[in-house]
């Protein structure tokens, strides 16, 4: 079984709440981040597209 960040049951709670609101997951480089991002989509079943910030342009 993964390792999940508490962080992911925190953002899953928030991302539940009516009115949803946005998120927004900051932190230093190789905290894991992306990975608890990729565990909430998951956990929430939602669709998604993934694109990296630091690339020149976006895949596609």
């Amino acid at each position: 079984m993964p390792f999940t960040r508490s962080l992911v049951d925190e953002l899953a709670t928030a991302c539940r709440r009516k009115p949803s609101l946005l998120q927004i997951i900051t932190g230093p480089r190789q905290v894991g981040k992306t990975t608890a991002a990729h565990q909430l989509v998951e956990r929430l079943g939602w669709p998604n597209v993934w694109a990296a910030a630091d690339l020149p342009l976006p895949p596609g």
